[in-house]
C-alpha cells in the first residue's frame, strides 16, 4: 500500500501571497527576482543564493515567529479552483509524508532524473534540513476522491489563498481518524510519481547516508496525493529548446522527416511535434519517418532517443547541458525570435489513459517527458527536521 502518515508540519503565519512561490524548477528567472523581493518567500530557500545558510535562515524565520510549528500530526486537505478550458474545475489532493526508504516498489517513478539535478537538491536538504516542496504523487482511486470531496464539504478551512496563476486554495486540517480511513482506502494502491523525481531521489540519498534519527525523518517524504482521474488534472509535454547550434549537415538530415507549416504555427495540430526554426517551422512527417524504418512507441521517445541522438547526434551529457526544457509556448517562440535557441520541439499534451498504459507498459520514460498542472504551490507547509 501506499504509506501516507501525519506528520507535524510548519508553515507561513502571515502573508501567506508574499511566502508562497510556483515548485521551484517551474520559475522563470524574471520571477524568481520578483519572488525574492519578498523577505520571507520560500525561494529564498528552494533557490537558495550562492552563500546562503537555509538552516539558519528557518531558524531565524522560526525566532521572528514567521514560520510556526503545528504541534499535532495532521494530514493537509487541499482544494484547487482553476479556470481550465472555460471551466471552473475543482481538485482535491492531501499532503502527507510518504514512505519511500527502504523502497518497496509501491511509489513509481515514471520519468528518468539528470544526475547533476539531483546533486543540486542534495545540497538544497543539506543547506536546510528540511523538505520545503512536497512531491507530486497520482493514484487511480475514485474512492479517494469522493472521500476528499466529502472531507471538504464538512470541515472548516484554515486558510484560503490565491496564488500567482490564479488558483483559488482552501486548506484543511483532516483529524486522525478520517487521515487512517484515508491511508485504508489506499491501502492497495500503487502511486505514480507526478513530478518532483529529482527531489525524490536526492531524499534517497540522503535517507541511505543518514544515522539515526536523520534517517528516520529521510526515509519519509513529503508528498501531495491525488487521484488521476479529476477533470482538473491535464497533462502536457514539455518542449525542448536546443542552445547549441546544429551543422547543415544534421539540419538537412532533419528535414528530410519533416513537412514545412506555415510560419505563423506556434502550437501543435492533431498531436504532431511542431518544430520551431529561425529558416521555418515544420512538423515531424508520420509517413516520411515511416518510410525510413524508424519507429518509437511515444512522442518523447521519437524526439528523444531518435532525432535529438540519432539525427542530431546528442550525448547524453549534451542533452543535459544544451537542452532547455519548458512547458510554456511563449517561452518556445520567444527563444527562437530572440536567437537563444536554434531549435524548438513543441510537445503536444499527453492523453491520461495513453500515458498511464505506457508507464504501466514500459517504467521509466526519457527526462522532462510531462508537465502535470495545475501544480501545487509551495510554501503551505514545510517538514523541517529540528
Amino acid at each position: 500500500m501506499v504509506r501516507l502518515r501525519e506528520f507535524e508540519p510548519y508553515y507561513f503565519s502571515d502573508s501567506l501571497e508574499k511566502s508562497i512561490s510556483p515548485p521551484f524548477d517551474s520559475i522563470s528567472k524574471s520571477l524568481e527576482s520578483e519572488l525574492k523581493s519578498f523577505p520571507f518567500n520560500i525561494t529564498h530557500l528552494t533557490l537558495p543564493d550562492k552563500d546562503s545558510n537555509g538552516t539558519a535562515l528557518i531558524g531565524k524565520w522560526i525566532d521572528l515567529g514567521v514560520l510556526k510549528k503545528r504541534e499535532e500530526a495532521v494530514m493537509i486537505l487541499i482544494s484547487q479552483r482553476s479556470l481550465i478550458n472555460g471551466m471552473i474545475r475543482e481538485r482535491f489532493g492531501v499532503i502527507s509524508l510518504v514512505d519511500i526508504y527502504p523502497e518497496d516498489g509501491l511509489l513509481q517513478p515514471h520519468e528518468k532524473t539528470f544526475p547533476g539535478k539531483v546533486s543540486d537538491r542534495v545540497e538544497v536538504l543539506k543547506d536546510t534540513n528540511a523538505q520545503l516542496e512536497p512531491i507530486f504523487l497520482v493514484v487511480n482511486n475514485k474512492q479517494f476522491d469522493q472521500k476528499l470531496n466529502f472531507l471538504s464539504s464538512k470541515l472548516k478551512p484554515w486558510l484560503e489563498f490565491t496564488d500567482t496563476d490564479s488558483v483559488k486554495y482552501k486548506i484543511f486540517n483532516i483529524p486522525v481518524d478520517e487521515s487512517h480511513a484515508i491511508s485504508e482506502i489506499l491501502k492497495t494502491d500503487v502511486a505514480i510519481v507526478a513530478d518532483g523525481h529529482h527531489r525524490l531521489a536526492a531524499t534517497m540519498q540522503m535517507a541511505k547516508s543518514s544515522t539515526k534519527n536523520d534517517k528516520v525523518f529521510w526515509s519519509s517524504i513529503m508528498a501531495y496525493t491525488t487521484n488521476i482521474d479529476s477533470d482538473s488534472l491535464l497533462i502536457d509535454g514539455i518542449h525542448r529548446a536546443l542552445k547549441c547550434r546544429i551543422d547543415n549537415e544534421k539540419l538537412n538530415n532533419l528535414r528530410s522527416v519533416c513537412s514545412s507549416v506555415k510560419a505563423d504555427s506556434e502550437v501543435p495540430k492533431d498531436e504532431n511535434i511542431l518544430i520551431l526554426s529561425h529558416d521555418g517551422n515544420m512538423i515531424l512527417d508520420q509517413e516520411k519517418i515511416k518510410k525510413r524504418g524508424i519507429s518509437a512507441i511515444s512522442d518523447i521517445h521519437l524526439i528523444q532517443n531518435i532525432v535529438l541522438k540519432e539525427i542530431l547526434g546528442l550525448s547524453d551529457e549534451e542533452l543535459d547541458d544544451m537542452i532547455y526544457y519548458t512547458h510554456d509556448i511563449k517561452e518556445c517562440k520567444r527563444l527562437v525570435d530572440s536567437g537563444e535557441s536554434s531549435i524548438v520541439f513543441v510537445i503536444p499534451p499527453w492523453d491520461k489513459e495513453k500515458l498511464f498504459n505506457l508507464i504501466v507498459k514500459i517504467g521509466f520514460l526519457p527526462q522532462k517527458s510531462t508537465y502535470f498542472f495545475p501544480k501545487v504551490c509551495s510554501g503551505i507547509v514545510m517538514n523541517i527536521n529540528r
